[in-house]
């Protein structure tokens, strides 16, 4: 509904509705800070692809949040857009994406499968910490920021050999 959210100009600036499931207006460039933020309901958000930037903490805290797809257009995935998101179970990286940045999806306890597009460079410090990973896919190992996210790989492929699967593609 479009009396569910706060727009400014083309940026959405907070959804004040209670639905579960959101399709984001076409049209949007921009999801402000906290947008949805400590949002309970939520469960699926649709994000147009006009949508170029999503600001930090977007989606902090939406515990029911399972299901996020994010737009073809970002280039970076902002700090603590998805914290909290205990609820989420995969995350599909679009190409384009060159950044994941610091405590990106940390906490998010149900994140299983993580998909990272050919075009990553960096991963900031504690991304995905205090999550629950059993598989990721990396084009090429990108640049990590902090050593953190190395770090839980290798501790959760150590720890439990046969349910991580982290696989480097060469195509």
């Amino acid at each position: 509904m479009p009396n569910d959210f706060i727009i400014k100009g083309t940026v959405l600036v907070r959804y004040i509705g209670n639905a579960e499931k959101v399709k984001i207006p076409d049209g949007i460039t921009e999801i402000g800070y906290d947008a949805f933020s400590r949002n309970i309901l939520l469960e699926n958000v649709n994000i147009p692809n006009s949508v170029a930037y999503i600001r930090d903490r977007a989606f902090q805290d939406c515990k029911n949040l399972r299901e996020l797809i994010f737009p073809k257009g970002i280039k970076c995935i902002n700090c603590s857009i998805c914290c909290g998101c205990k609820a989420l179970t995969k995350v599909e990286i679009p190409e384009g994406v060159e950044t994941i940045r610091r405590h990106a999806f940390s906490f998010c306890t149900s994140l299983e499968e993580v998909k990272i597009p050919k075009t990553l460079k960096a991963i900031g410090e504690a991304a995905f910490i205090g999550c629950n990973i059993k598989e990721v896919d990396f084009w090429s190992i990108p640049k990590i920021v902090d050593k953190t996210l190395y770090r839980e790989l290798m501790l959760l492929g150590d720890v439990f050999d046969e349910e991580v699967n982290i696989r480097v593609k060469n195509n």
